[in-house]
């Protein structure tokens, strides 16, 4: 329970975001599920353990740099994020001025 208190405290935090550190490790840990997803399947389908084995890694190897790549372009994209909830934070007045332009704060 203290889990999900801890979460929703986190989460009620306008200013959280996501680090780089935690993007890349949430990553690797889903392209490590699709992995071994990708085996399970392959290995059915086929029967086959060099290309059951071999292609899910290669695939999976290549969207993994994608995908790093996009979010951290993203992260760098304004467009489309709203600053909610200014009149608390004691960045008010650099949202203010900076708002129009599409800046935030980290």
């Amino acid at each position: 329970m203290r889990f999900l208190k801890r979460i929703k405290e986190i989460m009620g935090n306008s200013h959280t975001h996501e680090t780089k550190k935690r993007s890349i490790v949430k990553a690797i840990t889903m392209k490590i599920i699709e992995i071994v997803s990708s085996i399970v399947v392959l290995q059915f389908l086929l029967g086959i353990p060099f290309i059951s084995l071999g292609l899910p890694f290669v695939l999976e190897g290549i969207q993994l740099v994608e995908f790093i790549i996009h979010e951290q372009a993203w992260s760098n994209i304004h467009w489309g994020l709203k600053i909610e909830d200014c009149e608390k934070c004691h960045f008010k007045a650099f949202h203010e001025k900076t708002e129009s332009e599409g800046k935030l704060h980290d």
